[in-house]
């Protein structure tokens, strides 16, 4: 695999943040967090900040300077200007709550944290071994996966 931008996202960048991390994308983000930590965070990551004083007075390396409120249209700058190409196969491979690599886990294991409709519907999971939380693909993410298309990020 070719080496993947790396972001890290400033507290008011929650929403894109949490979307960057659901498309497989290592994004760091934390609430609150002061300007020196995330300077030290930017360190071989993209700085993703609608504040114009810490890209002025801070110097980051690498920066986007977010222009847009709507998430999806935060996400379309970030991809224009940092040349990003969506990867499906790599949609929700990161923990959107705390960016960990999620890895597989048999339902066996899970069982008794599943909601009731759940364990008689899916059968394959993931879980992040750092916060514990566990996914499996459902509504919500068929929802994200349109809500791409719709703006013009899955590619043809």
């Amino acid at each position: 695999m070719t080496d993947r931008p790396k972001f890290v996202a400033d507290d008011h960048l929650a929403r894109l943040a949490r979307l960057l991390r659901a498309v497989g994308y290592d994004t760091l983000w934390k609430n609150p967090i002061s300007d020196r930590e995330i300077l030290r965070q930017s360190a071989g990551r993209t700085l993703l900040t609608r504040h114009v004083k810490l890209v002025r007075d801070g110097k980051p390396a690498d920066f986007v300077l977010i222009a847009h409120d709507d998430v999806m249209d935060q996400l379309k700058q970030v991809a224009a200007e940092k040349q990003l190409t969506l990867q499906p196969d790599l949609f929700f491979t990161r923990c959107t709550a705390c960016n960990g690599t999620l890895e597989p886990v048999e339902k066996s294991a899970v069982f008794d944290e599943l909601p009731e409709h759940v364990r008689g519907t899916l059968d394959k999971f993931r879980q992040c071994p750092s916060c514990g939380k566990l996914y499996w693909e459902g509504s919500h993410t068929d929802r994200i996966r349109e809500k791409l298309a719709a703006a013009g990020l899955m590619g043809e």
